[in-house]
């Protein structure tokens, strides 16, 4: 009896026992639960404070970067290359140069992948690939091959601390190779090579050679990158080309000691017709030994140009005779534009003349010249010289029958206005010139002074911006007043979608359409695509995006930024 007592006595504590641990253990768990779930919601508060603030930040960096003026382009170099300032700030202030730049040409290819460079390697870590970034690698391969080492440089970083742009750059390089511009496309495939990175859909015989180690084949092709070979991972045929035998250096005695003069030219030590003779002679000698490049070259002449305020004293002759203006224009159309900017600035009618001249030569000569016809044909309009060159048969027969066909209907639409001046030719005329408003940035001319000097009383500035370009969102589908997209006009060659992308990269893509087509082509295929479909429903997330973008035009439009 005692004994059973005892044993219900325990059987009651244990069960006791048990059912106190058996709550707590659940009050525990329920503890630990709503543990993780505090813990969770203070992760995605944090999450979203962190997104805040970044896009807090964004709207801030935005605000803070306008680059419309040289002046100010000077004050965001100065920005990008200080290490003080957040990584994001130095960022978008990069992107906006970048895009001013192109638009203005202020600064070489050369000098953006210098900055760039530097950028990069003082970031602790860079942003993810963009379409905008990979166009900006793709002009990088434009540089001068005095920035070949820079391009180096940016490999071997990308290499070893950021793999995706890495992968970027080499298919760039490749891609660009392709097309056979020299000495780039050697220095991308010799590069390609050092870096192991082999791409069997090229077949350049260089490429094959290399890969074969055919050093006998190799060896003519890399004598003008003797400066960069050392710079190149040291593999394979790399190392023997180290070897190859280089060619006698020609003996050429400089007549002055140039490097101080141009240190000088600028200071006052000199009067404007020494300086202006000294220069000249300076040209003349370049264009022997080639001791210092074009670029560099013409950013001298601009100084020169501006400190003496040559355009407002008698045309020196010593222009001429060295024929200055033929050796300083490229079919790449940055000396061109440079120089076409700095003489509109001044006014300077006869240098613009004399220029204008020299490009013309080239243009009914050189096939390379083809994608300068446009602006060019805006310049000699704006500088009144049209009547000059369209007398010249040859010119004459370029522009109507060779000329890209932009060219040529802008110059029949143009003749039509002078031959008969009215509303409606003249809206037909100022139309093409908004269908190309960014080559007048290019020559450094804005729509109203363009607008006015050429088409007189019948521009009216206010009327005209806000009725060439219709930035309307179609509301209904109209088959009888659409015409068909010519294929060129299409954003999608420029990357331009809606799917798994974002408004940065649609928006880098837009940019990279109105530098081609023109901001009016690319207002008017976005309008297309809505009206096309805006009567059925199952697009209307796509009509969403295309409607947002065309506003988005519109208010950079307005507020004078494309």
């Amino acid at each position: 009896m005692h004994d059973s007592l005892l044993k219900d006595i325990q059987l009651t504590v244990s069960s006791y026992i048990e059912e106190q641990l058996a709550e707590k253990d659940a009050q525990l768990l329920a503890l630990k639960q709503q543990n993780q779930q505090l813990q969770a919601e203070v992760k995605k508060l944090r999450a979203q404070n962190d997104v805040l603030r970044q896009q807090q930040q964004s709207v801030a960096v935005k605000k803070e970067i306008v680059i419309q003026t040289a002046e100010q382009a000077e004050k965001a170099l100065s920005l990008i290359t200080s290490t003080n300032q957040p990584t994001e700030l130095r960022l978008h202030t990069f992107l906006q140069l970048y895009r001013w730049n192109i638009k203005h040409l202020h600064y070489s290819i050369d000098v953006i992948a210098a900055l760039w460079t530097s950028f990069a390697q003082s970031v602790p870590k860079l942003p993810r690939v963009t379409p905008e970034l990979t166009h900006l690698h793709t002009q990088f391969t434009t540089a001068s091959m005095q920035s070949y080492d820079v391009l180096v440089t940016l490999l071997t970083y990308y290499n070893e601390h950021a793999q995706p742009y890495f992968t970027m750059m080499t298919d760039v390089f490749y891609k660009q190779a392709n097309k056979a511009h020299q000495p780039f496309s050697t220095f991308a495939l010799v590069a390609m090579y050092a870096y192991k990175q082999r791409n069997d859909a090229c077949s350049d015989g260089l490429y094959t050679a290399l890969w074969q180690g055919e050093l006998d084949v190799v060896r003519p092709h890399i004598e003008p990158l003797r400066q960069i070979i050392p710079l190149l991972p040291q593999t394979g045929i790399i190392a023997q080309l180290l070897d190859a035998p280089k060619k006698p250096a020609r003996n050429v005695t400089p007549s002055h000691d140039w490097d101080s003069f141009i240190t000088q030219a600028t200071n006052g030590k000199f009067d404007r017709a020494t300086v202006v003779a000294t220069f000249m002679k300076l040209i003349a000698e370049n264009k022997k030994t080639n001791a210092y490049t074009k670029d560099f070259l013409r950013s001298i002449w601009k100084r020169i140009f501006t400190h003496y305020d040559v355009a407002y004293r008698t045309f020196e002759a010593a222009v001429k005779e060295v024929k200055l203006h033929d050796y300083f224009i490229e079919h790449d159309g940055q000396g061109v534009f440079m120089l076409i900017r700095l003489y509109n600035e001044h006014d300077a009618k006869e240098y613009i003349r004399s220029l204008l001249d020299a490009v013309m030569k080239q243009l009914v000569a050189n096939a390379a010249y083809k994608a300068l016809d446009v602006p060019i044909l805006l310049a000699i309009y704006y500088s009144t010289l049209a009547k000059r060159y369209l007398a010249n048969a040859k010119i004459q027969h370029y522009y109507m029958h060779d000329a890209t066909e932009r060219a040529q209907k802008m110059i029949r639409r143009f003749g039509a206005f002078e031959q008969s001046p009215s509303a409606e030719s003249f809206e037909a005329a100022y139309r093409e010139v908004q269908m190309v408003d960014v080559y007048l940035d290019k020559i450094g001319v804005s729509r109203k002074q363009f607008g006015s000097r050429v088409f007189t009383s019948y521009y009216t500035a206010t009327n005209t911006v806000q009725s060439t370009i219709d930035f309307s969102v179609p509301t209904h589908y109209d088959p009888q007043s659409m015409q068909p997209l010519s294929p060129e006009y299409s954003l999608v060659r420029f990357n331009y979608k809606t799917k798994k992308t974002t408004d940065d990269d649609r928006w880098a893509a837009l940019l990279d359409a109105i530098e081609e087509i023109g901001l009016a082509r690319t207002v008017e295929s976005l309008r297309y695509y809505i009206q096309l479909r805006v009567d059925d429903e199952a697009f209307a997330p796509m009509i969403a995006i295309w409607a947002y973008d065309l506003q988005r035009l519109q208010q950079a439009y307005v507020a004078g930024e494309l």
